[in-house]
């Protein structure tokens, strides 16, 4: 394959840590470069040396499997939840673990399902791409064996980051009668699958103030009312040439 093929097969998406820049601190530093699912399945592959017809090796999965991405938890976080009230009771192994970093635990929305209560892990994550369009869908962790299904469930969505410029977040749907959650350290928190036949080439950049308040005012002002079709948003994305300028500062702000 030319270099020419090869770049055409690919497509660059851009990520960030998804903390907006006023908060105290600087959170890069928790966020690890997602990989691959494929690639993490990969070394866990069987040894039969005359598996042949193993699901790796059918285009079908594995080009799928190439294109969704795992984001891990950070730290572990383990809590006892109080939706009368709104509190959150953290639970540590030990007294010095009591002085390491808390994922922020938010009860941002009211129940969606009956006896359903939900919890926002405060991981946001923002990616975006150069493509006219590329559609980048959130999901559960479904093919890890991860501690957070006994406790609950992430809320799936999806949007075109090509179109449209804003951070994922993670919000736990928690099983019936629950009110505590537990997430180790390093287990997958949801996959992100991008929509693409082309290789997906991740590149870091860091959210500057500006970014930041494009960001929050792209979801925040709007002329729409508050559930209009995401289609008329990206509309006003493209009419504004907002994307020309997000990439122009992402471009100049890439490590």
């Amino acid at each position: 394959m030319s270099n020419i093929d090869k770049m055409n097969s690919q497509t660059v998406v851009y990520w960030s840590c998804g903390h907006h820049t006023s908060y105290q601190y600087d959170l890069n530093h928790l966020y690890s470069t997602p990989k691959s699912l494929y690639s993490e399945i990969f070394t866990k592959r069987s040894s039969i040396k005359d598996n042949v017809n193993n699901y790796l090796s059918c285009p079908a999965t594995s080009d799928l499997l190439n294109n969704i991405f795992v984001v891990r938890a950070p730290v572990s976080t383990k809590a006892d939840l109080d939706f009368l009230t709104s509190s959150v009771n953290y639970k540590f192994d030990s007294l010095l673990d009591e002085r390491k970093y808390k994922v922020d635990l938010q009860f941002r929305h009211q129940p969606t399902l009956l006896n359903h209560n939900l919890i926002e892990y405060i991981h946001p994550i923002i990616f975006f791409s150069e493509e006219p369009s590329l559609v980048a869908t959130l999901t559960p962790p479904y093919f890890d064996h991860v501690t957070s299904y006994s406790y609950g469930c992430v809320v799936p969505g999806s949007f075109d980051i090509g179109k449209w410029f804003r951070e994922m977040n993670i919000e736990f749907q928690l099983w019936p009668n629950v009110n505590s959650i537990n997430i180790p350290y390093n287990e997958a928190l949801c996959y992100v699958h991008f929509q693409t036949q082309k290789q997906v080439i991740l590149k870091r950049f860091i959210i500057t103030p500006e970014l930041d308040k494009l960001r929050y005012s792209l979801t925040r002002v709007s002329p729409f009312r508050k559930y209009a079709r995401l289609s008329d948003r990206y509309r006003l994305f493209e009419q504004s040439k907002t994307k020309e300028r997000i990439l122009k500062i992402i471009q100049n702000n890439i490590i």
